[in-house]
């Protein structure tokens, strides 16, 4: 038995999609072959994301989210997908929601915290953004979504993760190779078929683990 925990911000959360984002869609895919095996499988998968969650505020609540629902004779896995709204440029004070040095220090913190738990641990990339249509944003006029940060602060997870020896699962360079703009929904958040790409890298991401 597995217990799936997703801790992430808006799009984690599943926002503007009407089967609930790739997060929700992990966990009916998951439950249905649990039913479909007889009960043979039994895992758990909690989809725990928040709208406008940075690494700071998913520190906040990490720990107490995870030891509400943890079974320590159980495997457990984490899925982060955190960090975009840490990158978030505001074009009055030219200064990011989180530095990036500071967004480093909390990926770092996020591993350690984790790993008191389980060495199953891997975070999810960045999406990339229509700036477009969020640069600025139309809900908050003086900042910005701006690719050249999106993809700093991506790269710096992968530089983290490297160092913790945790698993990074690379979004943003792939979908830059693609007409990624026809896979938003308002120009930061998936639509149905984004989410529907997101789900099979996540479910490719734990097959091996769960078979």
């Amino acid at each position: 038995m597995a217990n799936i925990f997703i801790f992430g911000d808006s799009i984690t959360y599943g926002c503007w999609d009407e089967k609930g984002g790739w997060a929700t869609r992990l966990k009916h895919f998951i439950d249905s072959q649990i039913v479909a095996s007889n009960f043979t499988k039994d895992h758990f998968v909690y989809p725990l994301g928040i709208p406008g969650d940075t690494t700071y505020t998913l520190l906040r609540r990490f720990k107490q989210e995870t030891d509400a629902r943890i079974v320590p004779t159980e495997q457990t896995i984490f899925l982060f997908a955190i960090g975009v709204n840490d990158s978030i440029f505001n074009n009055k004070t030219n200064s990011h929601v989180i530095p990036l040095w500071k967004f480093k220090d909390n990926l770092h913190e996020l591993c350690k915290a984790a790993a008191r738990y389980t060495d199953k641990i891997f975070f999810i990339g960045f999406t990339p953004v229509d700036e477009s249509r969020v640069d600025p944003m139309s809900w908050l006029p003086e900042s910005s979504y701006k690719n050249v940060y999106i993809q700093a602060y991506n790269d710096a997870i992968g530089e983290v993760c490297q160092e913790e020896k945790v698993s990074f699962i690379e979004i943003f360079h792939h979908w830059m190779h693609q007409e990624y703009q026809a896979l938003l929904q308002d120009g930061i958040h998936p639509n149905s078929q984004g989410h529907e790409k997101l789900f099979e890298t996540a479910l490719t991401t734990l097959k091996t683990i769960l078979e």
